[in-house]
């Protein structure tokens, strides 16, 4: 049986997930997560959120790319091994498809 959360984020359309991501989360998991969690998931949105605008500098690309390496290099220790997937590893590579194709939204529909 699959758990609540696990089916909320499945159904969830690109944009909602968007707008959950750099909108709603915050406010809704501050109180649900333990601070580590939090600020882990804050590494992810900060990313996220740079590399999804119109305009992105070269140092704004590094600079998510930091927060997106320091978010992969925590989840083993945070989640365990079994969510270290290939999916999120590629995160880690999100800073590269920028650099050589422009903002994420202007590579595919699913940012």
């Amino acid at each position: 049986m699959e758990s609540r959360q696990y089916v909320f984020f499945r159904i969830l359309t690109i944009i909602g997930y968007r707008v959950f991501c750099l909108n709603v989360s915050k406010e809704v998991l501050q109180d649900l997560l333990h601070e580590d969690y939090l600020l882990h998931w804050r590494l992810f949105t900060r990313a996220y959120r740079l590399l999804i605008q119109e305009e992105v500098t070269g140092r704004e690309i590094d600079y998510a790319e930091l927060l997106l390496k320091l978010f992969y290099d925590n989840v083993e220790t945070l989640y365990g091994g079994e969510l270290c997937t290939i999916k999120v590893h590629q995160l880690i590579h999100a800073a590269d498809v920028v650099r050589n194709f422009g903002p994420l939204p202007n590579v595919s529909s699913r940012y």
